[in-house]
């Protein structure tokens, strides 16, 4: 089960950073790491993607509040890649 855990842990990275751009107005880097992540979360069924993003714009939301200034200033939006850069 480790990988299914990693695969939605990487999903939800990427609805987080996701919610995180529209909040700050921000572009996500469109490296390797997001691609992974995007990919993981293309390849959930929709009710899980629709949980996570319902999840990460709340997420996003409380950063935006208590972090304002971080996240308004922010120019870009970057996943740090794993060790070995996949799943």
């Amino acid at each position: 089960m480790a990988g299914k855990e990693s695969a939605h842990g990487k999903a939800f990275e990427y609805s987080v950073a996701y919610a995180l751009a529209n909040v700050g107005e921000a572009k996500l880097v469109k490296d390797q790491a997001l691609a992974i992540c995007q990919k993981c979360f293309e390849d959930l069924a929709e009710n899980l993607q629709t949980n996570m993003r319902l999840a990460a714009q709340e997420t996003a939301k409380f950063l935006s509040k208590r972090e304002k200034m971080h996240i308004k200033n922010a120019d870009a939006i970057h996943i740090q890649p794993d060790r070995i850069g996949q799943l």
